[in-house]
């Protein structure tokens, strides 16, 4: 759990798994022009998430030059792995060792995480160039932005949670059988959440 919790609180670490729930397996040359970080960044939070089981890598030994021989790819789902940490089991046991503010600490990050990594995904859509074809003369990335009254802002939380329950139906709905993390989504689609509230002044 707490490697998982580090993971979730690092942006460079939701960005370069953004990237490869996208374009799916990558060489680390690749995944620094994508993201954009510095080589110690990314390779300290590739190691990171090779050890909490997130990433997994290989090794392609027809290619010579160590940039492009190396591949890294998604093993698990993050979300689903931190819904397997938030059982009440462990909750239970992590307060019998006294840690029990570390799975509220969990609880709390883990409640904006598919929010925050559709935004990820959504700053990476929008900022590459789409991949096309040479004869082609242009691409685009086409945005829609709606924005909805949802009511009372008392508590956010739920309607984050609210929002959390649809994604996860519609899901399930379209999801015709298990993804392979390795090859990347040929038509992505993200949607990006952006939860806004004002104060009682209007402020």
């Amino acid at each position: 759990m707490e490697l998982m919790t580090r993971i979730i609180k690092i942006d460079s670490c939701l960005s370069i798994y953004s990237y490869l729930l996208l374009f799916g397996k990558t060489t680390p040359a690749k995944l620094r022009d994508g993201t954009g970080l510095s080589k110690a960044t990314m390779f300290r939070n590739l190691a990171l998430m090779l050890e909490a089981g997130v990433l997994a890598n290989e090794q392609d030994s027809d290619v010579t030059d160590k940039r492009y021989s190396q591949h890294y790819y998604i093993s698990r789902n993050i979300i689903e792995m931190s819904k397997e940490l938030s059982s009440p089991d462990l909750a239970s046991y992590a307060d019998s060792q006294g840690r029990a503010g570390l799975v509220a600490e969990w609880a709390s990050n883990l409640e904006f995480l598919p929010a925050t990594l559709n935004q990820y995904t959504t700053h990476l859509l929008v900022s590459m160039p789409c991949q096309k074809e040479p004869e082609e003369s242009s691409s685009s990335v086409v945005t829609k932005l709606m924005v909805f009254r949802v009511g009372e802002g008392e508590n956010p939380g739920e309607v984050v949670r609210s929002l959390q329950d649809f994604v996860e139906w519609f899901d399930s709905k379209h999801k015709t059988k298990r993804r392979d993390w390795r090859k990347p989504i040929q038509n992505p689609v993200v949607l990006s959440i952006s939860l806004v509230s004002a104060d009682s002044a209007g402020r």
